[in-house]
């Protein structure tokens, strides 16, 4: 039932132990987008603002993928090379 903001958004958040040792929102915490409002500042305080995130950058993940790819594709050229030369006419014999 919650909807975070746009990046880049003002957004107030109100957090709620989850009783786990960890913290969750929604609409019914009272978080909304926008700056606190003032009866919100006056119960609470001005509360802390934390700088935007930057944007994720998968380049390292894009490349990693990449090459796990390739390598994928080069063994399965190498199996059929393997096979498509059929049986060895090489003939051993012993002493």
């Amino acid at each position: 039932d919650y909807e975070a903001v746009t990046r880049g958004q003002g957004h107030t958040l109100y957090l709620r132990s989850a009783g786990d040792g960890s913290w969750q929102t929604d609409a019914c915490s009272g978080s909304h987008a926008g700056q606190p409002s003032f009866a919100e500042v006056a119960f609470f305080g001005a509360g802390t603002v934390v700088p935007p995130s930057p944007p994720t950058d998968y380049t390292a993940l894009m490349i990693g993928g990449a090459v796990v790819i390739a390598v994928a594709i080069i063994a399965f050229l190498l199996v059929l090379r393997g096979q498509s030369r059929g049986p060895s006419t090489l003939n051993t014999t012993s002493p």
